[in-house]
C-alpha cells in the first residue's frame, strides 16, 4: 500500500529520517514517496512566524510555544494530573507531527440556528463576545491537582465531567469524574492580556494580544481535558443564557437575533458584548455557513472567494482573482 506524505519543508527533512531509521533497524514496513510541495519562507518577528509561499499569499502562523511558556510563567500552571490514568496518548500524524487524545471526548462550543429561517434573507443584528474562551477562564476552574471522585453524584462546589465529552456543575447530578472547584489560577494572566489588546492601537498587536488570550484553551488539549473542557462548559453556558425566541443563529461566542437584544450587556470589557451588525441583510445554511450581504462564511472556503452561500462552484478558480487583486493593492501603495 502507498502513503504519501506531504512535507511543508525541505523533502530532504524526510530521507534524513528514513535513513535514521534504517539504522536502526526501525525501516517502515510500507512503501512511500516524497511528494515536492509549495515552499514556504518562514519569517519570526515579534515572538510570531510568518509563511509566505510561492503564490505571495502570507499565512501567519502563531508561535504557541512562547504564548503557551507565558502563560505557565505567570499563571504558575504545572501538568500535575495523572495522564496515563485518564488515557494520554501521542499519536503521531506525520514523522514532525503529532496529535493528542484522552479517553475523554474533548467537548465543542456551543452551535445553533434555527431551521424555520434556514436560506432566508432576515434583518438581523448580531452581537460578538468579547474574548469569549478568556472570559470563561476567569471561573471557577477544577483543582486536578487532587484526586477526583469517580462515579458520583456532583456536589456544590464540584464539577463533573463524562467521557463522551461534557461537563456539570449541577448538584446532585451523576458525573464519571468528579473534581473540586477552586477560584481560577489564570486571572492575573486573562486581564494582563486582554487590557493589552483593549488598549493596542495596531491591529498586529491586537491581534497578537488576542492569541496570548486564546491558545492557552488550545494548548489545553495537550496538558489537561479537564480544564480544556471546563473552559468549554463555561462559554457553553454563558452564550446559551442570552437565546430566546427571536435568535436565529449563535456559536460560542456571538448571538444573532430578529430584533435589538437591550438586555445583552454591550460594552468594551471582558465577556461583554460588541454589536457587529444592525439590521443588516443575513442568511444561513446551517452552523459555519452563513452571510452578511455579500461577505460569505463558508467552512473550508477561504474568505472573499464566493459572493453567495449558494453558488460555491468555482471558489478555486476566484483564488487567482484575489491574488492579483492583493498584488495590485500592494504594488499601488508601493507607488503612493
Amino acid at each position: 500500500m502507498l502513503k504519501d506524505f506531504v512535507l511543508y519543508s525541505d523533502p530532504d527533512e524526510w530521507n534524513i529520517f528514513i535513513d535514521s531509521l534504517d539504522k536502526a533497524n526501525l525501516k517502515p514496513n510500507f512503501d512511500y514517496k516524497v511528494v515536492e510541495t509549495p515552499q514556504f519562507i518562514k519569517i519570526t518577528y515579534k515572538n510570531m512566524d510568518y509563511q509566505f509561499n510561492k503564490l505571495l499569499t502570507d499565512r501567519r502562523k502563531i508561535n504557541s510555544g512562547n504564548i503557551w511558556n507565558s502563560f505557565k510563567t505567570i499563571t504558575k500552571f504545572e501538568n500535575k494530573i495523572n495522564k496515563d490514568k485518564f488515557g494520554y496518548k501521542e499519536i503521531f500524524i506525520t514523522p514532525f507531527k503529532k496529535k493528542v487524545k484522552w479517553d475523554f471526548a474533548t467537548d465543542f462550543g456551543f452551535a445553533y440556528y434555527d431551521e424555520n429561517f434556514n436560506n432566508q434573507w432576515l434583518k438581523c443584528w448580531s452581537y460578538d463576545i468579547n474574548s469569549a474562551f478568556a472570559f470563561a477562564m476567569l471561573k471557577p476552574m477544577p483543582d486536578t491537582s487532587k484526586e477526583p471522585r469517580y462515579n458520583d453524584y456532583v456536589k456544590r462546589g464540584e464539577m463533573g465531567f463524562y467521557k463522551m465529552g461534557g461537563a456539570t456543575t449541577k448538584v446532585g447530578e451523576y458525573a464519571e469524574v468528579i473534581f473540586s472547584l477552586q477560584d481560577s489560577p489564570f486571572k492575573e494572566y486573562i486581564i494582563k492580556y486582554y487590557n493589552l489588546k483593549k488598549n493596542a492601537t495596531e491591529k498586529e498587536f491586537r491581534t497578537k494580544y488576542k492569541d496570548f488570550l486564546n491558545i492557552p484553551t488550545g494548548m489545553m488539549q495537550r496538558y489537561d481535558i479537564f480544564i480544556r473542557n471546563a473552559i468549554i462548559y463555561w462559554s457553553n453556558k454563558y452564550i446559551k443564557s442570552f437565546i430566546d425566541e427571536n435568535t436565529v443563529y449563535c456559536n460560542v461566542d456571538c448571538i444573532i437575533s430578529l430584533v435589538p437584544r437591550y438586555d445583552i450587556p454591550v460594552g468594551e470589557e471582558i465577556g461583554q458584548f460588541k454589536c457587529e451588525h444592525i439590521c443588516d441583510n443575513f442568511k444561513y445554511k446551517q452552523s459555519g455557513i452563513y452571510q452578511w450581504n455579500d461577505e460569505c462564511h463558508y467552512q473550508g472556503i477561504p474568505a472573499r472567494t464566493i459572493k453567495d452561500i449558494n453558488d460555491i462552484e468555482g471558489w478555486q478558480e476566484n483564488i487567482d482573482y484575489i491574488i492579483k487583486d492583493r498584488k495590485a493593492y500592494r504594488n499601488e501603495k508601493k507607488e503612493n
